[in-house]
Formats: structure tokens, sequence, C-alpha cells
């Protein structure tokens, strides 16, 4: 079970995404702690239930006249049993509809890694390599919604298909494919004109076409730099 939990939880890392939106045409980086709570589902039903701390960061870079790079990453660690890793690049366009409400569609793919030690007692087997690699491209819809001079709602939905390959050394490898849709919602408190504090929340179901796979819930407190 630990090996399909740091599976689902990996998929996850990869399909959560912050918002990095103002209804500004302004540059972003945000940063903060994340919290996972994960459904582990077979055949629709759910087996098992993992949470999980993590570090997110997320930018939007704006190139030309809208046109923006949208880089991220995810750091996150389970007291002895392993780490994992995730790095997101995107490019989407930067749309303000009105003073208040802006918009950005978004493509991109994300990358994660996770490595681990596990024993298989019933093989007398231990101490073993164990490597998950993930490819997830997606698209994505972010808004923004300016409600006063310091607040401000954000919220995006995203699609992603997972393609994942594991690697047990020296005789197992297997190849997987998931895909499902992702929702976060969240507010944006503004201190001056350059940082911010945010707060989300996010829903993410992922599975296979037998209906194996994961449903997650995710929150995240960060601090933001607007350039």
């Amino acid at each position: 079970m630990i090996t399909k939990t740091f599976f689902r939880f990996l998929l996850v890392s990869a399909i959560f995404a912050s918002v990095s939106l103002s209804a500004e045409i302004k540059g972003k980086v945000d940063i903060g702690p994340t919290f996972l709570s994960i459904d582990i589902l077979e055949s629709g039903k759910t087996e098992d239930t993992v949470r999980m701390g993590a570090i997110k960061g997320d930018a939007t870079i704006l190139v030309w006249r809208g046109l923006c790079i949208k880089p991220g990453f995810i750091l996150g660690e389970r007291k002895g049993q392993g780490q994992i890793a995730s790095f997101t690049i995107g490019v989407g366009h930067y749309t303000p509809i009105t003073e208040k409400l802006a918009i950005l569609p978004s493509v991109g793919v994300t990358f994660s890694y996770l490595h681990l030690r596990v024993d298989f007692d019933e093989f007398h087997l231990y101490n073993l390599k164990e490597r998950f690699r993930s490819s997830s491209p997606f698209v994505g819809l972010e808004f923004s919604y300016k409600l006063t001079d310091k607040w401000t709602l954000v919220g995006l939905y995203q699609y992603a298909w997972s393609h994942t390959h594991t690697k047990i050394k020296p005789f197992i490898s297997d190849k997987s494919h998931s895909c499902g849709p992702n929702y976060s919602l969240g507010i944006d408190y503004s201190l001056n004109e350059n940082w911010s504090l945010s707060f989300g929340v996010g829903y993410n179901i992922t599975v296979s076409k037998e209906k194996h796979g994961l449903r997650g819930k995710g929150a995240k407190l960060g601090i933001a730099y607007y350039f």
C-alpha cells in the first residue's frame, strides 16, 4: 500500500495547481506550504487515505503583450519513506477583461519524480530501490476578480493526462495512464503594491479506464511578490 500511496500522491502533486493571477497585468511569484488529503481509489471505491505536507512554488512571468511563462515546483517528503519532486512549465496569455476581471488560458506539462526504498517481506526482498517518473500534459484556464482594493478572488480549472513509468530494480518495470480534472479556488489579500498573502483550496480526481486512481483535496497558504 505504501507504493500505491506514493504513486497516487505523485500524480496529485503533478496535477494540483496554484492560481498565480491578478486582475492587473503583473508578474507574480508565490510560495508556501501545501497540505494534501488523498483517497486511494480501486474500482471507484476508497481503499485508503493518505495525508502529506510539501512546499509549492509558482510564478507568472510576463514576456510580451500578455504572453507569459508559468514555471512551478513542489517538493515533499514523508519521513522514513521517501521523497517527491515535480516541476511544471507552461505558456499562457494574460487577458484583462475589465478593470476587475482577468483570465489566463494556458497549456503545459508537469514532470514528477519519486525515489524510495521498499521491502517485500513475503518474498524476503528488502531495501529495493523504487522509482516513479511521470509526465502530465495539461490545459487550463485561470481567472481573477478584484473584490476590493485589498481582496481578490482567484480560481482555476485544469485537465491533465498522466503517463507514469514505475520501476523496482532489478525486476519490475511498468507503465500506466490516467487523466482527470482539477479545480481550485482561492483568495488573495494585498499587503502593499508588491506583496500579498494568499490562501487556496483544490479538488482533483484522476482515474484510469478501470476506475483505479485518486480523489484529492488540498490547501495552500502562500506569500506572493508582484513585479
